[in-house]
């Protein structure tokens, strides 16, 4: 290669690099491309490649460009991981672990391959095995955020005896909210006491890891079925039909009318005993121009089911929050493109049935993507990091929008610079909706 065959290599390198940044990813292919008919051995054209090809959902092309990285440079942890996460994406275990296992005897400090494996065991259902990866994703790199993210997480669904300090602080935090009573929820005072004692749990280690920027504002009570609703979102909004198990999809929904009654549903959610352990969440409303503000919902199989709930359930409930409430059927974001899925009475003739046409677009989405269902465990009970993080979450929500009773719980909580970026567009229609 000649000195002016290196020099236009730069250009081109550098131009690939900028728009693979911006995003323009079919510029940045090219552009790789073209370089490597110059030079088809330089790996970080190779390697970056890669990484388009991913993005861009060409696996295969993908596997190459790393494989032939690998061949040149044997010694880099880098793509080994990466085709590990590629081969756990195709469901293909054996291959993800053996790679993501070359990566960590390249360099046994490469948290990104343990924090990898913790996910395949996850998707296992083998949560020891996850978290004790996560924390030695957290030994290598304390402030590894996805590892911090997703050994809360994992704490949701199972009790460790962990050593890792995220893991002692979890049981503490639980500790203290079983020696209260579901009849003392109701009491403000008791919930500010609770938050002050979860407050100082986590503040001796909040230093020491990176968790506090959480991102995340839905609470869950699960049980063991996956109901797959990021699969059902991807088919509507690609294909604008509403999936074939929607229509099977009932929720009581909850409107509580401050943020204060909002963490006593979920305290009452997490130990309260529904009939089928039914999945249930808790949200503040952060969906552009979706009416409301305080949610809390109820999943169901069908209006019998929901209407069966109610009848054991609102007696309880009211005699400790302020709320409205009403059964509704799927998704919101359903409504708009099909109006009359809104309606639950299936003997009104507007009652919308699955157009069984629809079916074969499901096949073929099912066909092209990896679908394999994440298995679940039944919610662990009692207050979580990630639970506390998320009410944290709310209560910033609260004081945008003057919903002064965040006061009778703390005013001293975790700013969210999510919840204010969120929000900063729609602060006066989240105040409107708040008055409502």
């Amino acid at each position: 290669m000649n000195e002016v065959e290196g020099t236009e290599i730069k250009k081109l390198f550098i131009f690939a690099i900028e728009n693979q940044k911006k995003g323009n990813l079919k510029i940045a292919r090219e552009t790789y491309e073209k370089i490597l008919k110059f030079n088809p051995n330089i790996v970080s054209v190779q390697y970056n490649l890669g990484i388009v090809f991913t993005e861009l959902k060409e696996n295969e092309k993908a596997i190459k460009c790393y494989e032939k990285v690998i061949a040149i440079n044997p010694k880099v942890a880098d793509p080994h991981n990466n085709l590990g996460l590629i081969y756990y994406e195709l469901g293909n275990r054996e291959k993800a672990l053996s790679y993501f296992e070359n990566a960590i005897k390249i360099n046994s400090n490469y948290p990104n391959a343990f924090n990898n494996i913790g996910l395949l065991y996850v998707s296992e259902g083998k949560f020891e095995e996850a978290i004790e990866n996560y924390n030695k994703a957290l030994l290598c790199d304390n402030k590894h955020k996805d590892a911090n993210k997703n050994i809360i997480s994992a704490l949701t669904f199972y009790k460790s005896n962990n050593e890792n300090p995220i893991v002692t602080s979890n049981n503490n935090l639980k500790k203290i909210c079983e020696e209260i009573s579901i009849d003392e929820f109701y009491k403000n005072e008791n919930l500010r006491k609770l938050f002050q004692k979860s407050k100082k749990i986590l503040s001796s280690i909040e230093n020491k890891f990176n968790f506090i920027d959480n991102e995340e504002t839905q609470t869950y009570r699960r049980n063991s079925n996956n109901l797959n609703c990021e699969r059902h979102h991807d088919v509507f909004n690609n294909f604008k039909i509403i999936p074939k198990y929607c229509f099977d999809c009932f929720k009581i929904q909850i409107e509580p009318k401050s943020v204060v009654d909002l963490i006593k549903l979920f305290f009452i959610f997490d130990k309260f005993k529904f009939p089928k352990n039914n999945w249930r969440k808790c949200m503040i409303e952060l969906r552009k121009g979706v009416p409301g503000t305080y949610k809390g919902f109820i999943y169901c199989s069908s209006v019998d089911e929901a209407n069966q709930i109610l009848s054991i359930f609102q007696p309880f409930i009211k005699n400790y929050l302020k709320y409205d409430l009403k059964i509704k059927r799927g998704c919101t974001e359903f409504y708009s493109s099909f109006p009359e899925f809104n309606e639950i009475d299936k003997n009104k003739l507007n009652f919308m049935n699955y157009n069984k046409n629809w079916q074969k677009i499901e096949s073929n989405y099912d066909l092209k993507n990896n679908t394999k269902k994440k298995k679940f465990m039944d919610s662990v009970s009692g207050m979580t990091i990630l639970d506390f993080l998320i009410i944290s979450n709310w209560l910033n929500f609260a004081k945008i929008i003057n919903d002064l009773s965040y006061k009778d719980i703390s005013e001293d909580f975790y700013y969210s610079s999510f919840i204010f970026d969120t929000l900063s567009h729609q602060i006066e229609f989240r105040k409107n909706e708040f008055m409502c």
